[in-house]
C-alpha cells in the first residue's frame, strides 16, 4: 500500500517479530496494512506511516460489533476508532522517515503528543500492578531514541499485544524496548488513530478499508457455503 502524498511504499503484511509470535496466545501470524498516513510539520514531510492490525482477529470482532455498517458511518462513529484502539487483537505502527531527525528531535516530538494525552487519559485507564507509572513509562518510551540518528528511509515500528498492555519498539528491525503500559499504548495510538490524529484522512482510509474487507469476508463465507 503507498501513501498518497509522498508516495512510500509500505508493504501489504508485515510478518509479526519472532519475539512476539513465540508466544502462542498471541499469535498475529500476519499483521496486514489497512490504512496510510503522513506526519509533516511547518509544511515539511517528517514521516510517513501505515497501521496493521491481526487480519483474522480484527475483522471478526468488527464484524460482531459493527456488522455490515458502510464506510460512511463507520468513519463518523467514534466507539469505531475506540475499538480499533482497545479490541483484543495485535496491531501495530510502521514509520519512515522523510527527513533526516536526530533521536532528540524525535523524543521531543512524542513528549509533547504524548504528554498531553497522558493527562488527558489517566482518569480512565488505571496502571495496573505490574505496569510502569505514566511518566517512568514515557521516559522509558523516549529513552530509545536517545543517541540515535533517525535518517531518511528509516523505519520504525510499534508492536501492540493483543491485550494492549504492553508495546515493542523496532528501529531497522533491531528490537529497543519494551515498555508495559496501557495508558501509554492508548496515548501512542490516539496520536495516530484518536479525535485530534496527525492526519484525519487516516481515518477515512481505515474505515473504507475495513468495510471492504469486512464485505469481501462475508461474501466469500457464503461462498463457501454454497
Amino acid at each position: 500500500m503507498q501513501e498518497s502524498s509522498s508516495k512510500t511504499q509500505f508493504t501489504l503484511r508485515m510478518s509479526a517479530p519472532a519475539s512476539v509470535t513465540a508466544n502462542k496466545t498471541e499469535n498475529p501470524s500476519n499483521l496486514r496494512i489497512f490504512t496510510t498516513g503522513l506526519r509533516t510539520k511547518l509544511l515539511f514531510q517528517v514521516y510517513a506511516f501505515g497501521l496493521y492490525f491481526d487480519e483474522e482477529k480484527y475483522l471478526e470482532e468488527f464484524s460482531a460489533r459493527f456488522g455490515s455498517a458502510k464506510a460512511d458511518a463507520v468513519a463518523k462513529d467514534h466507539a469505531f476508532f475506540s475499538f480499533a484502539a482497545s479490541g483484543r487483537f495485535s496491531r501495530a505502527i510502521s514509520l519512515c522517515m522523510l527527513r533526516d531527525i536526530t533521536g532528540e528531535d524525535m523524543k521531543e516530538a512524542f513528549n509533547v503528543s504524548l504528554g498531553e494525552r497522558l493527562r488527558k487519559f489517566e482518569h480512565e485507564i488505571k496502571a495496573g500492578d505490574d505496569e510502569a507509572d505514566p511518566d517512568d513509562a514515557l521516559h522509558q518510551f523516549q529513552s530509545q531514541f536517545s543517541g540515535r540518528k533517525l535518517t531518511k528511509g528509516t523505519r520504525i515500528v510499534f508492536v501492540w499485544d493483543h491485550h494492549g498492555r504492553s508495546i515493542r519498539t523496532y528501529i531497522q528491525g533491531e528490537p529497543t524496548g519494551v515498555v508495559k503500559s496501557q495508558l501509554l499504548n492508548r496515548c501512542l495510538w490516539d496520536v495516530y488513530c484518536g479525535e485530534s490524529p496527525i492526519d484525519k484522512n487516516a481515518k477515512v482510509l481505515l474505515a473504507k478499508t475495513t468495510t471492504m474487507l469486512s464485505s469481501k469476508k462475508k461474501q466469500s463465507q457464503l461462498k463457501a457455503k454454497l
